[in-house]
């Protein structure tokens, strides 16, 4: 008697394992790449909130704005320990092995308020970072529609 071993898998079944495996982790990777992508844009919109709180800081006691308002750095706010350095999170490192950083430009404006209002800052924010990211943020939102051509002087 002829006896047959059937104790493998054919290789249809192997195959069909092999592209089942392969459907799940292009699911996993996509979801990764989703998930990375929202934590870069989380990072960089709390960098700008930090800009803007540590310009905030900066102002207070500090001499009153002139009409056109003005202009502060990051590194203006770093130098007086208001802000840290703020990593860019898209790239880890340079060639050399540093990390690598933004820089963001920090805009004042007065609003004048009427007589039922008090006066107001505006901020604009705009962020700069060496992977290409560029970003510009408005506290208020509505801050937004003010022009910002006239700003000029630093803080």
């Amino acid at each position: 008697m002829n006896k047959i071993n059937n104790k493998g898998f054919s290789i249809v079944e192997l195959l069909a394992v092999i592209v089942i495996i392969g459907i799940l982790a292009s699911i996993g990777i996509i979801a990764a790449t989703k998930y990375l992508n929202n934590a870069s844009e989380k990072s960089y919109n709390t960098m700008m909130q930090s800009m803007q709180s540590a310009t905030v800081n900066y102002r207070e006691g500090r001499m009153p704005l002139s009409d056109n308002g003005c202009m502060i750095t990051s590194e203006k706010l770093q130098e007086a320990n208001l802000l840290e350095t703020m990593r860019d999170p898209d790239i880890s490192n340079d060639e050399t092995g540093d990390d690598v950083y933004c820089r963001g430009d920090i805009y004042v404006k007065m609003k004048t308020g009427t007589s039922n209002q008090l006066n107001t800052y505006l901020y604009k924010v705009v962020l700069t970072c060496p992977s290409g990211h560029e970003d510009t943020k408005y506290f208020p939102e509505s801050a937004s529609a003010e022009s910002w051509d006239d700003v000029s002087g630093n803080c």
